[in-house]
């Protein structure tokens, strides 16, 4: 035991320094890949938060929106009666009838197509930066289930918009008489907005907080 109580006392500070640095280096390894971990959830949880507040928004935006158009379109039944055709639409009617709008008419025709012009139109934009900006949600792992579903919801909505934008351009900026940009009315011109998303938003963000 002699030679072995000299290495000891020979090397041990030695070796009890080496021990204490692969410790340290794991211990700090360990210790950044967790603080990187916190962090990369808490953007992920920030940019969710950014979605559900785009999301809250468009929808207080359409909900005035639409009960504006149905302000115009009860004021264009009463007046015009059977010249208000069923099944062609808010938009199709106002159009139809335009030429024919009194003042009031007018003023709420206007309302609406500046909500089309501005808010929805800068939220659609938005929304669409958001996945563009956001893109790794489109792409989850195959084990995690709400994940997949998101996806898909974002993905239905990429194609909603992409088709809002493409209707807006074409349907809104090219004829005043236009006001609305609807997608799942009785044109079915396009995607309708994911029914789902919001819901299954609000169960990521749970999990994450």
């Amino acid at each position: 035991m002699d030679w072995l109580t000299m290495i000891l006392n020979r090397f041990g500070t030695e070796i009890l320094a080496a021990i204490s640095g692969i410790i340290g280096f794991f211990a700090k390894w360990y210790f950044d890949r967790l603080q990187k971990r916190k962090h990369l959830e808490t953007e992920r949880l920030d940019a969710l938060l950014r979605l559900r507040g785009l999301l809250t928004e468009s929808h207080s935006v359409f909900l005035s929106q639409n009960y504006q158009a149905q302000r115009l379109m009860k004021l264009l039944r009463a007046k015009h009666g059977a010249e208000v055709s069923n099944g062609i639409g808010f938009d199709e009617t106002f159009l139809s009838l335009y030429n024919q709008f009194d003042a009031e008419e007018k003023e709420l025709h206007s309302l609406i197509r500046s909500t089309t012009l501005n808010s929805m139109y800068r939220l659609n934009n938005d929304l669409s930066k958001w996945i563009k900006d956001c893109h790794l949600f489109l792409s989850p792992k195959r084990t995690d289930v709400t994940g997949m579903r998101f996806a898909d919801c974002l993905n239905d909505l990429q194609l909603h918009l992409n088709q809002w934008l493409d209707k807006y351009n074409v349907w809104i900026k090219q004829d005043d008489r236009r006001s609305l940009v609807y997608l799942n009315d009785e044109k079915k011109h396009g995607k309708k907005f994911p029914e789902k998303l919001e819901s299954i938003l609000g169960e990521i963000i749970q999990e994450l907080r």
